[in-house]
This record gives C-alpha cells, structure tokens and sequence, in this order.
C-alpha cells in the first residue's frame, strides 16, 4: 500500500536565504504536481540560496525522485545554492551512496545541526 506523497514549504525565520521543504509519504512519479512550487522557488532563489529538505516522515523513493533531486542540485550550483538533507533513513542513504551522489548534498541527522549549517 502506498502512502500519499506529502510536501510542505516554509521560509526559515532565523535563516536568512534558506527554505525548509518536508517530504513525507512515497516519492514517486504521481508527485510530480505537487513540486511545482518547491521548482519554482528554486527556480526563482536568490544566490546561494539553502533549500533543507526534511526527509524524515518520507517512506519510500525511485528513480524518480533521485532524479529530481540531482535536477534541482543543478539548478542551485549554478547559483552556489546548496541542498541539506535531514533525516535521510539508512536506505536512503544507502541508495544515494551505491549511486555516488552524496557528493551533491549536505547530509545531517537533525534539523538543528542542518539549520546551524545553513547559517554558516
């Protein structure tokens, strides 16, 4: 049984220049409506913009969510924007590491190590 893709976007307070974006459910193909406004915020960021993706209530990932997420690392390096990823499950990181991509991200255990690193 899947569980219905979830994202929620805010601005970050005491962060300036950095958005938090919380996934939650399975990241699959049928999400792709739902990140038109995280894309369009990448899209629109300002340089060195820092996107914190909370991944802890995520369950699942494919193909094609790996491949959003290397698509929107290309969108930020060309404006010296980061992604940091917090709460990434073992498979995840797992999986981004077989494929040699955790090069692109910023990983942490928790959203106050990430947030801390966001303001550096």
């Amino acid at each position: 049984m899947s569980d219905k893709f979830s994202i929620a976007i805010k601005a970050i307070d005491n962060v300036p220049n950095a958005t938090l974006i919380s996934l939650g459910g399975d990241f699959d193909n049928g999400a792709q409506n739902d990140l038109k406004e995280a894309e369009k915020q990448m899209e629109e960021s300002s340089d060195g913009h820092r996107f914190i993706f909370d991944l802890i209530k995520l369950r699942f990932l494919n193909s094609y969510a790996i491949g959003q997420f290397v698509g929107w690392h290309n969108i930020l390096n060309k404006k010296n924007g980061k992604i940091l990823i917090v709460g990434a499950s073992k498979n995840v990181t797992e999986i981004f590491t077989i494929l040699g991509i955790t090069n692109l991200f910023e990983l942490y255990p928790d959203l106050t190590s990430a947030l801390e690193a966001a303001k550096r």
